[in-house]
């Protein structure tokens, strides 16, 4: 099958979910199909060193900052999402619309709805991966935010709630992370579940040596939902755990953390790395993983890559959506401040207990949560794509 791929940023280095999203579709999908990569040009050297190796077809479009302001000053008092304007670059959808004429491209797929302007009324099969429900995220910054952000936050949660809907119509399909935002959309019949993926590490969870005390946050810091998480614990949840286990340590591992994060590091036992060459590297050398989120949408991908490399897990229930997870099995869930550090503790003290989650964390992924496995659910959706593209052309 040839596939165009679009993405709004370079699949690399992998610093944020969508990203990580995408990175491992297109390995995945150039292995058995022919794949053109539609993105802007790869930020650096480094950056273009990780897609050396891929199999695909890469076409990039630079973009221009100033214009893309403009259009976002233009749509002030409009209705189109900011983000959307931001990207709505006539360059991209005049290179989308040429790479499907040249190629014969046989399905289109788009990377979040702030792009959906590139193959808007395109003729041929759509899929729109909108990974969340970016209108329940800025709803959610609106209700922790104050003054202009949380006015700005408000404005385009409404914008986005009505177009993300709009898009669902427009598109032949669409794809999102998790079952409850998939409910969030209203359960749309041409969206298909696609979760998250995660490599698997080499080794048993028994068979790693880890610190004995070690406690991890994952995420890109500029995303508001990591950052109000982080404050949570570092603030309220670890001096609960730092009084039982004196020597606990909680590292934050992810890049651009901003200031509010980066004076926790005054915090004793509190170390802010920023950004890391390798997350399973830093999960790895953990006794523990925490997704302690207070608001959030989508799947964290967080969880998956700690159960892939053997690191036990406490969750929340806002963090845990609806992954279908067992509390005492797979992961710790816990609500609250003082339970949440009253499992994260458990963890640290009972290394049995914390390997046998661990272990049985390993499998799910295995079985459920592997990048193949992922995307064999988003060929589910490419296949109803082109079926409902076909049925249009049908006479009634």
């Amino acid at each position: 099958m040839k596939i165009l791929f679009v993405c709004p940023r370079y699949p690399f280095p992998l610093l944020s979910g969508d990203r990580v999203r995408a990175f491992h579709q297109l390995d995945t999908l150039a292995k058995s199909h022919e794949v053109f990569l539609l993105c802007p040009p790869a930020p650096s050297v480094e950056a273009e060193q990780g897609l050396k190796d891929w199999l695909g077809h890469r076409i990039h479009v630079p973009q221009n900052r100033l214009k893309a302001l403009g259009r976002v000053a233009t749509g002030v008092f409009g209705r189109t999402p900011f983000q959307t304007l931001a990207y709505a670059d006539g360059a991209y959808r005049r290179e989308a619309l040429s790479l499907v004429r040249r190629f014969d491209i046989e399905v289109a797929h788009v990377q979040l709805v702030r792009l959906a302007p590139v193959l808007e009324s395109a003729p041929l099969p759509r899929f729109m991966d909108f990974v969340d429900s970016l209108s329940v995220n800025m709803s959610q910054l609106a209700e922790r935010s104050r003054g202009p952000k949380q006015l700005a936050a408000r404005i385009e949660s409404r914008r986005l709630k009505n177009y993300e809907r709009a898009m669902v119509r427009e598109y032949d399909a669409g794809g999102i992370t998790s079952a409850r935002d998939r409910t969030a959309f209203g359960d749309p019949k041409n969206m298909f579940v696609v979760p998250q993926g995660a490599p698997l590490h080499d080794g048993t969870p028994e068979e790693m040596k880890r610190p004995p005390s070690r406690i991890i946050f994952t995420g890109r810091m500029s995303y508001f939902p990591n950052e109000d998480a982080v404050l949570w614990f570092a603030k309220r949840a670890f001096p609960l755990v730092k009084a039982a286990i004196a020597d606990a340590e909680f590292v934050v591992a992810g890049a651009d953390p901003g200031p509010t994060i980066l004076a926790l590091n005054s915090i004793p036992g509190v170390k802010v790395l920023g950004f890391v060459e390798s997350i399973a590297d830093e999960l790895l050398n953990s006794t523990v993983a925490i997704v302690p989120m207070q608001s959030g949408t989508g799947m964290q991908t967080k969880i998956v890559e700690a159960m892939a490399v053997g690191t036990p897990i406490v969750i929340t229930p806002q963090g845990l959506g609806s992954l279908p997870l067992v509390d005492g099995a797979q992961i710790s869930l816990a609500d609250g401040v003082e339970p949440f550090a009253k499992a994260v503790i458990r963890l640290l003290a009972n290394r049995s207990i914390a390997v046998e989650q661990a272990r049985q964390a390993r499998i799910e992924v295995e079985q459920k949560y592997s990048w193949a496995a992922s995307t064999h659910e988003l060929l589910k959706g490419y296949e109803y794509a082109i079926n409902a593209f076909l049925s249009k052309g049908k006479p009634a």
